[in-house]
């Protein structure tokens, strides 16, 4: 109850007790106004009395006031010396820790003071002194002492997220160079300001820093708050990035997102975005590396899963219609994304599509239409749009808001800002040094046979239609060949004639 009214230990222990002494006073009343005048001068009630008796030279405050006297004179409690301190904290390994030299008991003695004078206690002029001086820096001292518990649990929250601690570092670099200024602040100066016999410029001097300095920390804990929550939503953000869909779509929203995420960081003016950004843009590489990894992978799966059929019986049969124009099949990738599963895991995939080669014949000569050369361009084409949904993908940039002087031109210029996509370079950070835009150079780093396994993959395809229609084309000789110039080589030899008709059909069996 006495921390509630905000009473000290010693006047809320005497206030307590002058509330049982009232107690007893009324309890004894009724006694009287029961038994009547007199009722002391009975057996019973003189052994009443004497218990009341008793418990009231229990309730004496006295001795408890003088106890509190000695104690407190024995005390060294003063006004003075440096406002901040500084010491080392056992609990974080001996570090440095910001405090205020101040002595609580001196809040705690004014308090007493105020409250034993109320409760007609006289209390000598030296303690009186001594606990106006205390009520003189009161409100200083709380405020201090308030705003570096507020400095230290921000700086510690931030010490358990060291991967922004460069950002916020501008902002803590304000909070130590006002606890530079405030260095050689005494409290002397409080003192002798607020009791009116100092100068009022330095009385409002010492003011205003409190109020700066309370300013500065109340922003340094509002912009660690803020950085934690956005550094919280973009490793959120890059974690999704490696499990969203395989779509260009969604990587772009993602990436949008965080985009977006770090121009406020540029707008709430953070040190070393610069620097913090590149190492994002790390991060974000080795995510992006390791799903091109995988997309390839399942390119390639899907590319092989269903190769064309080839030499089937049905296929024969279609080369010998239509005057000797015969329909293959040949299936690709292409650049559009379905999504699909494909067991367990939900993958997306890309879509097959089917190219269409015509075998012809045209004055008596026989030719692939369209030519193998376009299957070829047509399958590294949709391998490319597929790789694309990454490599498409822009870079985040530290600093899009940032107005930067044309070396070539009196005007300013938005160099940051970049309203259309450039697949190519960009310029960054005001400088003139040329840097990839997109994530092109991913294709590098990947790891190795990965990118050839998928040319390898188109190559090997080819070379297999090729050497499907060779077969087709063989039969050229056919069309060239006269009959009269079989019936003069084979004569009316029945041999000649019998192995002829087993190379055919042996020629017809493969």
């Amino acid at each position: 109850m006495s921390q509630l009214r905000d009473l000290p230990p010693v006047s809320g222990a005497i206030v307590w007790i002058r509330q049982i002494e009232r107690q007893l006073d009324m309890y004894m009343r009724r006694v009287e106004d029961v038994l009547g005048r007199g009722w002391e001068l009975y057996a019973e009630g003189q052994r009443l009395q004497a218990d009341s008796a008793s418990f009231r030279r229990k309730l004496d405050t006295r001795p408890l006031y003088d106890a509190w006297y000695n104690d407190i004179s024995r005390r060294d409690l003063t006004v003075g010396g440096r406002v901040f301190l500084v010491t080392r904290h056992r609990a974080t390994g001996n570090a440095f820790q910001l405090g205020i030299s101040f002595d609580a008991q001196l809040i705690t003695l004014f308090k007493e003071v105020r409250e034993l004078l109320w409760l007609g206690f006289q209390v000598p002029h030296t303690l009186v002194t001594m606990a106006r001086d205390g009520k003189r820096v009161y409100p200083y001292a709380v405020s201090l002492m308030e705003t570096t518990k507020i400095y230290r649990q921000a700086s510690h929250r931030l010490q358990q997220h060291p991967e922004v601690l460069a950002l916020a570092a501008g902002y803590r670099s304000d909070v130590m160079l006002c606890v530079r200024k405030g260095m050689g602040l005494k409290w002397q100066y409080f003192v002798t300001s607020s009791a009116g016999t100092g100068d009022s410029h330095e009385s409002n001097r010492n003011a205003a820093f409190v109020r700066e300095f309370s300013g500065v920390v109340s922003l340094f804990q509002e912009k660690v708050e803020a950085l934690i929550a956005l550094n919280d939503e973009i490793n959120a953000a890059v974690r999704e990035l490696l499990v969203c869909p395989y779509a260009q779509d969604t990587f772009s929203v993602i990436l949008d997102r965080i985009q977006a995420l770090i121009d406020r960081l540029n707008l709430d003016n953070y040190a070393n975005l610069e620097q913090w950004v590149g190492e994002l843009d790390a991060r974000l590489e080795q995510a992006l590396t390791m799903r091109l990894s995988r997309a390839i992978h399942v390119w390639v799966t899907e590319f092989d899963r269903a190769p064309p059929a080839v030499g089937d019986e049905s296929d024969t049969a279609d080369a010998l219609l239509a005057g000797g124009s015969s329909r293959k099949h040949l299936r690709g990738q292409a650049a559009a994304s379905l999504s699909a599963k494909d067991g367990d895991a939900d993958e997306v995939r890309p879509q097959i599509r089917t190219l269409v080669h015509e075998l012809r014949i045209r004055n008596q000569v026989m030719y692939l239409d369209p030519p193998l050369e376009n299957a070829r361009a047509s399958w590294i084409q949709q391998l490319h749009a597929w790789l694309a949904a990454i490599c498409q993908q822009r870079r985040p940039q530290a600093a899009r808001y940032e107005v930067v002087a044309n070396a070539d031109a009196d005007d300013l210029e938005y160099d940051n800002l970049v309203l259309e996509y450039d697949p190519g370079h960009r310029v960054a950070g005001g400088s003139r040094s040329l840097v990839s835009s997109s994530y092109k150079d991913l294709l590098s780093r990947l790891p190795s046979n990965s990118l050839f396994e998928a040319y390898g993959s188109i190559e090997a395809r080819t070379a297999q239609a090729a050497s499907y229609v060779a077969i087709w084309l063989q039969y050229q000789a056919l069309w060239d060949l006269q009959s009269d110039y079989v019936l003069q080589f084979l004569g009316d030899d029945l041999t000649r004639w019998q192995a002829m008709l087993l190379e055919i059909k042996r020629a017809r069996s493969t």
